[in-house]
C-alpha cells in the first residue's frame, strides 16, 4: 500500500490559517492557488515567495509592506518548503503544477 506523501489540507483551512496569521485578505487566493494548483502570482508575492527581499519591497503596497513579516511567518508554519525560498524552487513549483501536479500521475 503507498501512502500520500504530502498531507491532507483543504483550500477552505488554508483561507482559515491565512486569516489567523493576519495575512492581507487581498492575497489569500493568489497564495492558495499557487500552493494547490501552481499558479503564478503577482509581482509581490512572486518576489517574496523567491526570497527576493529588494523586489519584495520595491512592489508591496502599504498594506503588503507592513505584512511581510506575517506572510513569511505564514508560509514558514504552512506552506510546502518545495514552494517558497528562491527563484528555482518557485519556477519548479508552477512547472509541477503546485499539490494538485505533485498527486496526479503524470500521463506523459
Amino acid at each position: 500500500m503507498t501512502t500520500n506523501p504530502i498531507p491532507t489540507v483543504n483550500k477552505e483551512r488554508m483561507a482559515r490559517t491565512l486569516t489567523e496569521a493576519g495575512v492581507p485578505a487581498h492575497n489569500h487566493e493568489a497564495l492558495i492557488e499557487y500552493i494547490f494548483a501552481g499558479r503564478p502570482t503577482g509581482g509581490f508575492l512572486s518576489a517574496l515567495l523567491a526570497n527576493d527581499l529588494k523586489q519584495t519591497c520595491a512592489q508591496a503596497d502599504h498594506i503588503n509592506a507592513a505584512a511581510i513579516h506575517k506572510i513569511v511567518g505564514w508560509l514558514w508554519n504552512h506552506a510546502p518548503i518545495a514552494c517558497w525560498g528562491s527563484a528555482p524552487k518557485v519556477g519548479e513549483w508552477i512547472m509541477i503544477g503546485g499539490l494538485i501536479g505533485k498527486v496526479e500521475p503524470d500521463h506523459a
